[in-house]
């Protein structure tokens, strides 16, 4: 404007947020693409707006500065971004406001990254990786519905460090007779009383380090997988379909097989029902699954990651 100084012309910009994620996995992925195993990883934490706390940042932006807020623990003005990787590959990353929960809109962005991977590699065995600000029920209900695995740290609890206390103690023992550090592992199955919907399994490490306990504690899921087979002196595209049920570090159970020359894909009622078993095998118990093979009902395979033809 002519007479006046450029400094004092604002123009208010809009960003599209939608879009600007939906970018991030188009070029991301799509230039690198996924492993046979994609593992999204969100980390979060607090991003201080302004060190100093004597006075209040300006900003013209209305709508960022009502999204700063007075952090307890880094005292000044902070927000809570969210950030989705693959490996290294930035897929999602959100400004929020510090007052919010640490998992805050995750369920929303981790549905339209894995419909986005599901898209264009159906085959991708995809796995959520957090720590334990992003354990919530909705997130891992939302991953056992649809067939997403998970590996999220769990908070430590009282009723959870009672589960290992002999593990404890036995680490304890070993520590104080060596002076290294000494673990020992345990997986259960744990439902809190009120903020869990679902029984899942725990794993547990049982720790002792320099002097103390060191308990962690990690919450697995899984679901439904269908896994490529390549036929003998062919390629995968001509072999054959399975379908497995996965949970990370716990256990696969092969459900269902069949050619490809057979057929494409299962219907919707074979679907079903293998949703059904999943949830049988995914709830049973170690020992169940040991009376089971000893019955002949399963039968236990063991490669010890060798190639097995």
């Amino acid at each position: 404007m002519e007479g006046q100084s450029p400094y004092r012309v604002h123009r208010t910009v809009y960003a599209r947020s939608q879009r600007i994620c939906d970018c991030l996995c188009e070029r991301e992925l799509a230039e690198h693409g996924v492993s046979s195993d994609a593992a999204i990883a969100p980390p979060s934490r607090c991003s201080p707006r302004h060190r100093s706390t004597r006075t209040r940042p300006t900003c013209r932006c209305t709508a960022i500065r009502r999204t700063g807020t007075i952090h307890g623990y880094y005292d000044c003005y902070c927000y809570l971004p969210l950030y989705i990787f693959c490996g290294r590959h930035l897929l999602a990353a959100r400004l929020r406001p510090a007052s919010v929960d640490a998992a805050f809109g995750i369920v929303e962005e981790i549905a339209r990254i894995a419909a986005y991977i599901r898209e264009h590699w159906p085959d991708a065995i995809i796995v959520v990786r957090a720590d334990s600000g992003f354990c919530r029920d909705d997130l891992m209900t939302w991953c056992e519905d649809n067939d997403v695995h998970f590996v999220l740290g769990c908070a430590k609890t009282g009723p959870l460090i009672g589960e290992i206390k002999t593990a404890l103690a036995e680490a304890e023992a070993e520590h104080k007779a060596t002076g290294h550090a000494a673990r020992r592992f345990k997986s259960f199955d744990w439902t809190p009383r009120e903020s869990w919907t679902r029984e899942r399994r725990v794993v547990a490490k049982a720790e002792w380090t320099e002097g103390e306990a060191n308990p962690r504690f990690i919450v697995t899921g899984g679901g439904l997988t269908r896994q490529r087979v390549a036929r003998r002196g062919q390629g995968r595209s001509g072999g054959f379909r399975t379908v497995i049920v996965y949970r990370r570090l716990d256990r696969a159970v092969f459900l269902h097989g069949f050619a490809k020359s057979q057929r494409d894909n299962i219907d919707d009622d074979d679907l079903a029902r293998l949703k059904k078993l999943a949830v049988v095998y995914l709830g049973a118990s170690m020992k169940e699954l040991e009376r089971w093979c000893e019955e002949d009902e399963l039968r236990e395979v063991t490669c010890d990651d060798e190639e097995v033809s």
